[in-house]
């Protein structure tokens, strides 16, 4: 039987922070995030030479990184773990998930990164947020599981 999709939007899908070890992960769903963004783009190597009238191009290095906003709210466990993971410039492990992480068919992407960016906004006429943007970095384990 030909995959479906059944259509998803950011609303179906579902964001983890481990609280445990990579080798026994503890799943705690961030529900304090709206608007995530997965951006993926390659460096390109030129390969022109001289028997060439346009450019050659090959993709090269992938540079991933997740970004998005959270309401500002110190009172969040994960909002606070994330801002001092960005403080003490250390490894954070998130899943990003297209279903509840233990359902049966759920796909998701096991990442470790380092938080590169925690920037709040406190607008006059909304409320506050966070933008929190997250990399890959050196010796980082990374996965995708189907449960």
């Amino acid at each position: 039987m030909a995959a479906t999709n059944p259509g998803w939007t950011g609303l179906d899908m579902y964001t983890y922070l481990n609280t445990a070890t990579y080798a026994s992960p503890t799943w705690v769903l961030i529900d304090n995030i709206n608007d995530l963004k997965r951006q993926k783009t390659r460096a390109e190597a030129d390969l022109s030479s001289r028997k060439s009238d346009e450019l050659q191009r090959e993709p090269t290095l992938a540079d991933v990184q997740f970004s998005w906003g959270m309401i500002t709210d110190e009172t969040d466990p994960n909002y606070t773990t994330l801002r001092t993971a960005e403080e003490n410039r250390t490894l954070v492990e998130i899943a990003f998930a297209n279903q509840p992480i233990a359902t049966t068919g759920c796909v998701y992407a096991r990442r470790q990164l380092k938080i590169f960016e925690f920037s709040s906004e406190e607008p006059m006429k909304d409320g506050t947020t966070t933008t929190v943007t997250a990399k890959p970095c050196k010796g980082a384990m990374k996965s995708r599981v189907t449960v």
